[in-house]
């Protein structure tokens, strides 16, 4: 099975320029954690919840005045659209994060996939294991 058999191909995309905000707006809106910045369907980074928490709530900024390339992560992460789903999960796997930005050949954002896609439309095995290996601490809680 491919990517492009189980993406998520409706994918919300933000402008550089957009306000953390309305990014934020816009995640919860949707009930996304994940918003992939572009100019165009050209991906340039990917803001995740997690990026708002820490690059702009944990070091006190302002999220009225800060934008989505102040705090995007970069380079995204991403495979092509005709990617088996098994090259997907080891990706996830290797990079520890859990969605993909999938691409065309000329790579062009067309999709996102995401740990749950791989469980609920691949089989459990690969998302279990996927799972495993993104959720080993990088360091054990004392």
């Amino acid at each position: 099975m491919r990517l492009k058999d189980i993406m998520t191909t409706d994918v919300l995309v933000v402008a550089p320029e957009t306000l953390i905000s309305d990014v934020a707006r816009q995640m919860e809106a949707h009930d996304i954690g994940a918003v992939p910045v572009c100019t165009g369907r050209k991906i340039l980074g990917i803001i995740t919840d997690r990026d708002i928490a820490l690059k702009v709530v944990g070091r006190g900024l302002d999220a009225g005045d800060c934008r989505a390339s102040d705090v995007m992560s970069s380079p995204v992460v991403w495979c092509y659209e005709d990617s088996e789903i098994d090259e997907a999960a080891r990706l996830m796997e290797v990079r520890q994060v859990r969605r993909l930005v999938v691409v065309d050949r000329e790579k062009q954002l067309v999709g996102v996939v995401a740990l749950g896609d791989l469980a609920t439309r691949a089989g459990e095995r690969i998302a279990g294991e996927a799972l495993e290996k993104i959720s080993e601490p990088g360091h054990p809680f004392h």
